[in-house]
């Protein structure tokens, strides 16, 4: 319900501006300004995400089919067990990194150098931490392997600058960044990775993009006017952990209803349903796609608009909530119609008990994305101890469900527990914004919902045609209702044609 505190493991191999005047959005941004802004983040992590995910997605494929049900299991046990690692070596540090960067560019340089020389110390500690750890892990010796190798590319991954170009609001340069990564990936997968005895070749795969990705990353940084150069410093360590600790907490916590799942089928059911949930996993990653792009742009916007103007800040939640909702429950229900189908066409038909864990997957994160909202505001707002106690008890729901259950349901009973978790944090962080900025703002969801329940029950009356029919048929319908209900109106579009950039045509002399 709250940033990403790691890069996703299973999609890794995944001007100069001094002051507040030369930064993208100024300080005193118009609303106008504001949501031009946005859309051109958006628009440009939107160009090359999504072939880099459609690249992360393929590279996963030709794995899952290659390696089988359980050796998928395995890398997937094996990344899981590393976020937990990776959260000790980042601490929160990412997301206040891109804060301070965000809302005080005249101080980014000196963030940079703290911030680097913080996390390669702390990512170095939790490799360290985790070797020693890995030969008493209740998993197969497979996983253990793979995890060591895992474990080697924390150092490397501190190194990363994508949280700098965030800041400045310079997305592109991820999308450049993430494009390289997940296309170099899916070639060395493709060419290293055959057969099930070479899964651990997906140990270098991954450290080899991380080094190629950081390096990159660091040469364009310099580009910026910026250098990469870690200091330490202990009383800006101080201040850094301070913010950040609470915040890793919430991280923690995420993680706990998020991806213990993983562990939790590994030691009570077996590497295959862990690799059954995982590909259910991939397949909802690229459905919701879109929202988390948006949520990648439009964060600095807010985290700028609180600190300046909390009544602005207000107004850009409530859109974005409309936004999410609408985004997401559409997904959702295109999702329900075609999800399953294209999980046993992309994985194998090995994986298609996938389908189970995937339908509830899909409405988990129409509740996660949603919530996402409120999360967003508690960082830019300060407020982490909201983020710590909606995150916690989230976790605790998670861990008891799913302890309960995936021993009869196996992956529909992890998914369920993820399900119950989500919708736990989400209300919880709604209810404590009080009532304008909490269920006042949510209001803007309810015609997005009432559109998506008519094109669900469209699809259900639909299933009986091909899925591709089925998912056209209640994606048509559901565009159909969100203008019926007023979710969507000509002024909407209106006003997303007023946001996009002029195309400029240029008439050049013909020769005689």
């Amino acid at each position: 319900m709250i940033s990403k505190p790691h890069r996703d493991m299973g999609d890794l191999p995944s001007p100069t501006v001094t002051s507040a005047e030369s930064c993208d959005v100024p300080i005193q941004a118009t609303p106008f300004s504001q949501a031009k802004s946005i859309f051109r983040n958006f628009a440009s992590l939107t160009a090359a995400m999504a072939a880099s995910r459609l690249s992360a997605l393929a590279s996963n494929a030709v794995l899952a089919r290659r390696v089988s049900t359980s050796g998928y299991g395995i890398t997937g046990i094996a990344q899981t067990v590393t976020i937990y690692f990776g959260l000790l070596s980042d601490l929160g540090l990412g997301t206040v990194a891109l804060r301070e960067g965000a809302q005080h560019p005249e101080r980014l340089q000196s963030v940079i150098s703290s911030m680097m020389g913080l996390r390669l110390l702390l990512a170095s500690a939790a490799c360290v931490l985790g070797l020693l750890v890995s030969p008493y892990l209740p998993f197969s010796e497979g996983s253990r392997a793979l995890l060591r190798f895992y474990l080697l590319t924390l150092p490397i991954q501190a190194l990363s600058v994508d949280w700098i170009f965030r800041a400045v609001q310079r997305m592109y340069w991820n999308t450049i960044l993430e494009s390289a990564a997940a296309a170099l990936t899916l070639i060395l997968t493709i060419v290293l990775v055959r057969e099930p005895r070479d899964l651990l070749r997906m140990g270098g795969i991954v450290a080899v993009t991380a080094a190629v990705t950081a390096l990159l990353g660091i040469f364009i940084l310099s580009r910026q006017g910026y250098h990469a150069r870690p200091t330490f410093s202990l009383s800006q360590a101080k201040y850094f952990l301070g913010q950040s600790l609470p915040l890793c907490a919430s991280f923690l916590s995420m993680l706990l209803y998020s991806q213990a799942n993983n562990l939790i089928l590994g030691v009570v059911r077996s590497e295959a349903d862990v690799g059954l949930y995982g590909a259910a996993i991939r397949m909802n990653q690229v459905f919701y796609l879109p929202i988390w792009l948006f949520f990648g742009a439009m964060a600095p916007a807010l985290m700028q608009s609180w600190v300046h103007s909390p009544e602005r800040a207000r107004a850009l939640l409530s859109t974005s909530v409309r936004i999410s909702a609408t985004f997401t429950i559409g997904s959702g229900v295109v999702a329900a119609s075609a999800g399953s189908w294209l999980i046993a066409r992309i994985f194998g038909k090995p994986f298609a008990g996938a389908g189970q864990a995937f339908e509830i997957m899909i409405w988990t994160e129409v509740v996660v994305a949603i919530g996402h909202n409120w999360s967003e505001l508690c960082i830019a707002a300060k407020k982490n101890r909201f983020l710590v106690q909606s995150n916690f008890l989230g976790a605790i729901v998670n861990i008891v469900v799913c302890a309960a259950t995936v021993s009869r349901m196996g992956t529909k009973g992890a998914a369920l527990g993820t399900l119950l978790a989500a919708i736990t944090v989400a209300a919880l962080l709604i209810w404590s914004f009080g009532s304008q900025l909490g269920l006042g703002s949510l209001q803007s969801a309810a015609k997005p919902a009432i559109a998506g329940a008519g094109a669900y029950v469209i699809s259900l009356a639909t299933r009986w045609t091909a899925p591709p029919i089925c998912a056209t048929l209640s994606a048509l319908s559901y565009v159909a209702l969100l203008f019926l209900t007023g979710g969507i109106s000509i002024g909407d579009l209106k006003r997303l044609r007023a946001i996009m950039p002029a195309r400029k045509i240029i008439l050049e002399p013909t020769s005689a």
